[in-house]
C-alpha cells in the first residue's frame, strides 16, 4: 500500500500514502523518488536528525576520549582502518545529572551495552 499512487477522480489528483507525515500527500510532494515511502519533506527531516545525531555521538567520544575513559575495541587491528569504539567513564555514569541534556535513547542503550561488556 505505501508505494501504490491512488487517482482521486473527483478531484483530478494523485495521491500516496506518506509513512513520516502518516497521511496522504499529492504525488508531486514525493519529489524524484516517485517510489519512496516518505514525501519530500519528511525525508529532508529524516537526514537533519541522523546528522544531528551522528554529530551527538561523535561528540560523546571525543569527549569521552579526551577524559580519559576505557575504551572496548579490538587490539592488534590496522590502525589505519576506521573502528567504532564506545568509551565509559566509570561506573556512576548512569546516575543522573541535572546539567545533562537529553540524549537519544538508542545510544544510552548501545552504552550501558557497552558497560555491561566490559565488566
Amino acid at each position: 500500500c505505501d508505494v501504490k499512487v491512488w487517482l482521486v477522480r473527483d478531484l483530478n489528483a494523485t495521491i500516496k500514502w506518506c509513512k513520516g507525515c502518516k497521511n496522504f500527500r499529492q504525488w508531486s510532494a514525493f519529489g524524484e523518488k516517485t517510489r519512496a515511502t516518505k514525501c519530500a519533506k519528511c525525508r529532508d527531516r529524516q537526514k537533519e536528525k541522523y546528522a544531528a545525531q551522528k554529530e551527538l555521538l561523535k561528540m560523546k567520544r571525543k569527549i569521552s576520549a579526551s577524559a580519559g575513559g576505557a575504551c572496548s575495541g579490538s587490539e592488534g587491528e590496522d590502525s589505519s582502518k576506521t573502528q567504532t569504539t564506545l568509551c565509559s567513564k566509570d561506573e556512576n555514569d548512569n546516575a543522573p545529572k541535572e546539567h545533562d541534556e537529553p540524549s537519544d535513547s538508542r545510544l544510552d542503550a548501545a552504552i550501558g551495552l557497552s558497560k555491561m561488556m566490559n565488566l
